[in-house]
């Protein structure tokens, strides 16, 4: 099972480093940062949830908040750079595949953080 597949799984991502998830198809890495990332203490208890549809995603702060499938759409995201798992503290979602970090689960300056990044398996 891959990416739709895949059940919900709690991680603490606040750990730098590769984080292999096969079920998911890929490698979540986590990196600390000193802007543009989410606060540690969110990523401590993260959720990574298979897209179900309906969720809402905000681009950049100051923007509207738009549901998933058309920020994919908007951006050219192509299909495959999608099937990653969505990584959400509660039911606020902080990182999509794809589209980086939701603008709403931003640190503010000083917070210790992190920047997360997707990496799908490639097949040979």
């Amino acid at each position: 099972a891959t990416g739709a597949d895949a059940a919900p799984l709690r991680k603490d991502l606040s750990i730098p480093g590769r984080h292999a998830l096969p079920a998911f198809g890929g490698t979540l890495v986590v990196r600390r940062c000193r802007a543009g990332g989410i606060a540690v203490a969110r990523l401590r208890g993260a959720e990574l949830r298979p897209r179900t549809g309906g969720e809402s995603f905000q681009g950049a702060p100051r923007s509207t908040a738009r549901s998933l499938k058309k920020q994919y759409q908007a951006a050219g995201v192509p299909a495959w750079s999608r099937g990653g798992p969505l990584v959400f503290d509660g039911d606020a979602l902080l990182f999509a595949p794809g589209l980086g970090h939701d603008a709403r689960s931003l640190a503010p300056p000083g917070a210790p953080q992190c920047r997360l990044a997707w990496e799908p398996t490639t097949s040979g």
